[in-house]
């Protein structure tokens, strides 16, 4: 998924976050610095007071009245000095507490643009709920797999991991056979990378409509599903192509004649021995290129057993 552009947005934002970060610490930094000035200044004007108060408690009687007017003038202006010192002390614990908020608020925004991208970025990453094998989707518009640099839309399938412990066929059959194959009827497999192997199926499913593999051919198949019943998910592998052979009926111990061999004109069906002779035979089943015999193989003749 194209994440470029988020992530040329996430590296803005994490530095604009450190910068929130250092202006936070800063603004309680000096906050913190700022109060403790303050605050000793408080305890000064305090103690100012608390000298002044004493020298002015002393009677007026054991002093000239000049020293004692004085004394009482000096204990106005340490408390009115005590006043200022605690009216500053609380302004600036309102005005340092807004610049921290301001400081945080800033921090916070940062925090959630560096959140919200990284979200993005984490929708953006397709991750597999399990171990297994990836199929990338197809891209229908143009008939092949996705590729880097496409663009997708809501509802497209990019990628699946198939459940190998169960494995179909999705076979063609050809319209001129149609009829002749039927759910149930039993299949063997052999895969085009490995044809020595057999792979048993049964046919679950023949489709009722004829279409054309492409658009340039004139022939029609239906859709068939054949259910491997003994699939090798070693190596057997979604999209891989396989030969699917049904299974109409099996006769053990019948003769195998090939089929040129056979004469079908006339009543019945001949079948030609050597030196030209024909004898009637009572055919049991053929494939493309064999027929078996019902009947004992006459003279001159191969025996064998083909399904």
């Amino acid at each position: 998924m194209d994440n470029s552009s988020i992530l040329a947005r996430l590296e803005d934002q994490k530095l604009a976050l450190a910068e929130a970060e250092k202006e936070l610490q800063k603004a309680r930094a000096d906050t913190a610095l700022e109060r403790a000035k303050k605050s000793l200044e408080a305890v000064r004007r305090r103690i100012d007071r608390d000298k002044a108060r004493i020298e002015a408690d002393i009677p007026e009687s054991l002093r000239p009245r000049r020293e004692h007017q004085e004394k009482q003038l000096a204990l106005e202006k340490a408390e009115a000095a005590l006043e200022k010192a605690v009216r500053a002390m609380n302004l600036l614990e309102k005005s340092a507490g807004n610049q921290a908020r301001i400081a945080e608020l800033k921090r916070d925004k940062a925090l959630r643009d560096v959140d919200r991208a990284e979200a993005s970025l984490r929708a953006l990453t397709l991750t597999a709920p399990a171990d297994g094998l990836v199929i990338i989707g197809l891209d229908r518009q143009f008939g092949r797999q996705w590729q880097e640099g496409d663009s997708a839309y809501p509802g497209q399938v990019l990628a699946e991991i198939p459940d190998l412990s169960e494995m179909e066929v999705e076979a063609w059959l050809s319209d001129v056979d149609y009829g002749q194959v039927r759910a149930g009827m039993a299949t063997r497999c052999r895969q085009d990378s490995d044809p020595g192997r057999v792979f048993e199926g049964r046919i679950t499913q023949v489709g009722t409509v004829a279409s054309g593999r492409d658009a340039f051919s004139g022939r029609r198949f239906f859709p068939v599903r054949v259910a491997l019943t003994g699939g090798d998910p070693e190596t057997m592998r979604p999209g891989m192509s396989v030969q699917v052979e049904v299974v109409r009926g099996r006769w053990d111990g019948a003769l195998l004649v090939p089929r040129v061999f056979l004469d079908p004109g006339g009543p019945g069906s001949s079948l030609v021995l050597p030196g030209g002779r024909t004898v009637k035979v009572d055919i049991a089943g053929c494939n493309a290129v064999e027929c078996a015999l019902r009947e004992d193989p006459p003279e001159g003749t191969l025996q064998g057993s083909v399904p």
